[in-house]
């Protein structure tokens, strides 16, 4: 991520995905250049292992950074 320029607004984006969609999220979120902070984490109902992405960005960036969470996570079911 590039420093900010004065009044450019920047965003927080928080991306609770599940474990199996984790390394490719974050793989293709660097190869994007965006940076993100992965935590682990357990919840829901069935306690099943998750990991949430903390993102900083450009507002600008917001778009392409919920475009690429897309392609690279899914929904599953029990």
């Amino acid at each position: 991520m590039n420093a900010l320029s004065a009044g450019q607004e920047q965003s927080l984006l928080l991306a609770i995905v599940q474990h199996e969609d984790a390394d490719a999220a974050t793989s293709a979120l660097t190869r994007a250049g965006l940076r993100a902070t992965r935590i682990s984490s357990i919840g829901g109902f069935l306690e099943q292992g998750n990991v949430t992405l903390l993102l900083g960005l450009d507002s600008r960036e917001e778009a392409r950074a919920i475009n690429i969470l897309k392609a690279n996570c899914q929904t599953r079911t029990v």
